[in-house]
């Protein structure tokens, strides 16, 4: 099933999104790399039931847009993803 953003409400410091086809494998790391963030004063996200696969993520910032905070903490999550990948790669004689 791909990702699925049914609504979104925005403001200066505050995004919340509700998202389908997504669970807590996606999301619980994610939370995680954003509670990293400078300027995060909350994250969260909340699963209806776990066979409907809607999230809803909710964001608030100090001084800065949430949605820069989001596509950081994306973006530091792919960094580790791919390195992860490497280094199993390397250790399994992958290529």
């Amino acid at each position: 099933m791909r990702i699925k953003v049914l609504n979104i409400k925005r403001g200066d410091n505050y995004l919340e999104a509700v998202i389908e086809g997504e669970d807590h494998t996606l999301f619980a790391p994610l939370l995680n790399y954003l509670l990293k963030q400078k300027g995060v004063e909350y994250a969260m996200y909340d699963m209806d039931h776990p066979l409907t696969r809607r999230i809803t993520l909710k964001i608030r910032t100090i001084n800065r847009p949430p949605m820069d905070v989001l596509n950081e903490a994306v973006a530091s999550m792919l960094i580790d993803i791919d390195s992860l990948k490497e280094q199993l790669m390397n250790e399994l004689g992958g290529s």
